[in-house]
């Protein structure tokens, strides 16, 4: 199962980076890759089972569920619906605390394409790469730029 990292210092707090990384509200306003989100679980607490779809720039669209939530530190979710090219899709944030005011912040994708031949996994890893770093340097330059201290 290919997987993908990317990584990015952010000059903000941990609790601030991942306040900002998982608020729902604002994600629309710093995240380059989303079109779209809506919530498909009742609750919209951020928790363990919750269920968010997701449309993004490409116009793919994904349903992922969270499975591992542990604030101000980490979150993970699968995909449960999406694109047939993918058989599994699994995303990881990981906020790592350098010192209070520097975060590093780590971008995870684990996928398995339904083709399995390299070509198409070669493509599909430069796109997802691609809007990875986009995704991070967007979420710094946000993070960086605003007062983030209310939403901890």
């Amino acid at each position: 199962m290919p997987t993908i990292i990317q990584e990015m210092i952010i000059l903000k707090s941990r609790d601030e980076v991942y306040a900002l990384a998982q608020d729902y509200n604002l994600r629309l306003d710093w995240d380059p890759f989303l079109r779209d989100i809506r919530f498909v679980s009742q609750s919209k607490e951020l928790a363990r089972g919750l269920q968010v779809w997701v449309k993004a720039h490409n116009r793919m669209e994904m349903t992922v569920e969270y499975v591992n939530y542990s604030p101000p530190a980490h979150v993970a979710m699968k995909m449960i619906d999406g694109p047939f090219i993918f058989s599994h899709f699994s995303g990881t944030w990981l906020f790592d605390e350098v010192d209070r005011t520097t975060t590093r912040v780590i971008f995870k994708y684990k996928f398995t394409p339904i083709f399995l031949f390299y070509p198409v996994q070669f493509i599909i890893r430069w796109f997802l790469n691609r809007d990875m770093k986009q995704r991070l340097i967007a979420l710094k330059q946000y993070a960086e730029t605003h007062d983030l201290l209310e939403l901890v």
